[in-house]
């Protein structure tokens, strides 16, 4: 498993030493505001999952590139795929 973090972290090491970047696709547009390393116990009670935005990794590249670099990517809505594709 990587998380949206660890491949931001990862892409920064080549970004500059790149010609050409492909973004494929989002690890996770979404995470945990709060995270547990244990099992949250199960109960009769609604749970409520607060989210919070992830760095957008294609986004963020895209706006601090060279002019010698091009950066390629997609967005894909799963309700609005012709729209977004």
């Amino acid at each position: 498993r990587t998380s949206t973090v660890e491949r931001f972290e990862e892409a920064k090491k080549d970004f500059f030493d790149s010609n050409v970047i492909i973004f494929a696709a989002a690890i996770s547009d979404l995470t945990p505001v709060k995270k547990s390393t244990i099992k949250n116990e199960y109960n009769d009670k609604n749970s409520t999952l607060e989210l919070k935005s992830t760095i957008d990794i294609a986004k963020h590249f895209g706006e601090i590139k060279q002019d010698e670099q091009i950066t390629i990517g997609f967005a894909l809505q799963t309700h609005d795929s012709k729209n977004h594709f």
